[in-house]
């Protein structure tokens, strides 16, 4: 299994988490079905909306916070 940090704002995080939920999965099961659509579409499946392009300023920005492999694992309880 392999571990990588992701740098990404608190507020995302809580919002991202949130709608996870009402679908009845954890941002690590979220952040896997991401990865595999991409693989299985050759690129993004989606055009990235104006304001998730600005979000990635945040992150130049170093308005992030860290979040580990480990505190996914947790979330899924593994």
């Amino acid at each position: 299994m392999l571990h990588n940090i992701i740098y990404l704002s608190p507020k995302l995080k809580a919002q991202a988490e949130s709608v996870f939920s009402q679908m009845g999965m954890n941002t690590a099961d979220a952040i896997r079905m991401f990865l595999q659509q991409t693989v299985n579409d050759g690129g993004l499946s989606f055009q990235p909306h104006t304001k998730t392009i600005a979000a990635f300023s945040e992150v130049e920005d170093n308005q992030s916070t860290e979040v580990s492999l480990d505190d996914l694992r947790r979330e899924m309880e593994l």
